[in-house]
């Protein structure tokens, strides 16, 4: 019933950044290691954001495992990545709010790409005086006897580092920021809720982050509106909405009622995404 429409695959190979295809070439020079979701533009995503708050029951941690690739050939063993959490660019205290974890970070034998993994941690200190706090940690891939690391790209108007990666992370259930302050998402999308959110990923791979922003968001581009139009361009809502109204016809059909949200109520999309 739940069908991967070409629209959705087509939009989510656009948002994502751990696609499957080649952003840098692969040779046998030197063993230069890299994060595969960060390339050589401004728009790609350098950060993961995790939402402890939308767990039901409430998790204790959460394993998240970042993709990485070799410039070089591949070999016919394990190699293991080495990094770090860069304290001084983080709010997460490493044990505390943070674990790294070398064990599962490795690229297989006769495979280019891997992954480094981390464990999240819903810890104590993201409240404060009874109120939500969003945590950040910075890694850095460091050279080892496997791979070297001196790795950038530059791209008009700034300059990125391939070998850092940020994650965002809080327990707040609240309604992400564009959705409340940006009134053409709740035109396309509607009123808010947790069941919708949970519907947008399931059949657009989309997460809650991609409705949120943090200072550094705001910072580049000014307003929530101007985020919201860098994130979610016409064509690429219309699709989102085209493949939702699809989903929500179809379970509709197959089971003689609509999908509801937590209140009963039939689940429908803002007054123009629905007419999508």
């Amino acid at each position: 019933m739940r069908k991967l429409l070409y629209t959705t695959l087509a939009l989510t190979a656009w948002i994502l950044g751990a696609c499957e295809y080649e952003t840098l070439p692969t040779y046998h020079g030197e063993p230069y290691i890299y994060f595969s979701s960060v390339d050589s533009s401004k728009y790609q995503l350098d950060s993961v954001y995790i939402h402890f708050g939308y767990d039901h029951p409430q998790r204790a941690d959460s394993i998240c495992k970042v993709r990485v690739r070799t410039i070089s050939a591949p070999v016919d063993y394990d190699r293991y990545i080495r990094f770090e959490l860069v304290d001084t660019a983080s709010t997460a205290l490493q044990a505390d709010d943070i674990e790294l974890l070398p064990d599962l970070s490795f690229i297989p034998a006769g495979k280019t790409n891997g992954a480094v993994a981390v464990r999240l941690k819903n810890s104590a200190h993201l409240q404060a005086d009874g109120k939500p706090v969003t945590l950040h940690a910075r890694i850095r891939l460091l050279e080892n006897e496997h791979f070297k690391v001196d790795y950038a790209t530059e791209y008009d108007g700034g300059r990125k580092r391939l070998t850092e990666y940020r994650f965002f992370f809080d327990n707040d259930g609240s309604t992400p920021k564009l959705w409340l302050e940006v009134l053409n998402c709740t035109r396309y999308f509607g009123t808010y809720s947790e069941k919708k959110m949970e519907l947008i990923e399931n059949v657009c791979h989309i997460g809650r982050e991609m409705f949120d922003y943090d200072e550094a968001d705001l910072t580049q581009y000014g307003t929530a509106s101007k985020i919201y139009n860098a994130r979610f361009p016409g064509g690429f809502v219309s699709a989102m909405c085209h493949a939702i109204n699809v989903w929500l016809k179809e379970y509709k059909a197959a089971n003689g009622t609509p999908y509801t949200e937590e209140d009963g109520t039939e689940m429908v999309l803002g007054e123009r995404g629905a007419k999508l």
